[in-house]
């Protein structure tokens, strides 16, 4: 299944990202290469981007996967996930804060059109609505629970 697309320009050519996934596991180095056979074709068949040449790279999201659409934070349900915002995120029920907080990792629980809820490791429900949302991903956990980042400590 298609994951995500970029398409970025600049003054040292363009490149086409094609991120693709399988929904019953990981995509493998052969389904990138069959995709990027395939799409490659149809591009220049179709010359759907016109104009000087372009790089077209075919690949999975990784296991850190960016989470841009509503859709990617539901295939993210029950995983951890570091959410960073545009503006200050709203506290959870009773929590006060010294200043504003604009980074909230958590495990993800719930998506609606509107928002997204997780749970952090102090066990607070954050509920960040989209139109702040400047980033996701998911967070990698080795064995022990632990984020790849806090490994041997």
């Amino acid at each position: 299944m298609l994951y995500d697309l970029e398409f970025k320009g600049g003054s040292r050519g363009r490149v086409l990202r094609v991120y693709i996934d399988k929904t019953d596991g990981g995509a493998t180095i052969d389904d990138c290469a069959e995709v990027s056979r395939g799409l490659s074709l149809l591009l220049d068949v179709e010359d759907i981007i016109p104009g000087a040449r372009y790089e077209l790279e075919v690949s999975t999201p990784g296991i850190e996967r960016v989470l841009r659409t509503p859709w990617h934070f539901e295939l993210a349900v029950k995983k951890l996930i570091r959410l960073k915002t545009s503006a200050p995120a709203p506290l959870p029920e009773g929590m006060t804060a010294k200043g504003p907080i604009r980074s909230v990792d958590g495990t993800l629980i719930s998506v609606n059109d509107k928002e997204v809820s997780l749970v952090d490791r102090q066990d607070r429900t954050w509920t960040i609505p989209f139109e702040i949302i400047h980033r996701g991903k998911v967070i990698f956990e080795d064995g022990a629970g632990r984020p790849k980042s806090q490994r041997g400590k």
